[in-house]
């Protein structure tokens, strides 16, 4: 079997990501994708405790 690394990057955009990896299915880690997103410093577990702390959650396999 042979291995390739997979190319990380930080700052791509969307015709560079569809051009260079979705149209011909190369894998690739897109890092600090979502730091400017208001969830990814939002959602907590103090936060989840205050919007959903008394629901029970289900848990189910496969």
């Amino acid at each position: 079997m042979k291995l390739a690394d997979i190319p990380r990057v930080r700052n791509i955009t969307k015709d560079d990501f569809i051009e260079n990896y979705f149209k011909p299915q190369k894998p690739v880690v897109l890092e600090q994708a979502i730091a400017d997103w208001p969830a990814f410093t939002k959602w907590n577990l103090d936060y989840m405790k205050e919007v959903a702390g008394d629901i029970t959650v289900p848990l189910y396999d496969n």
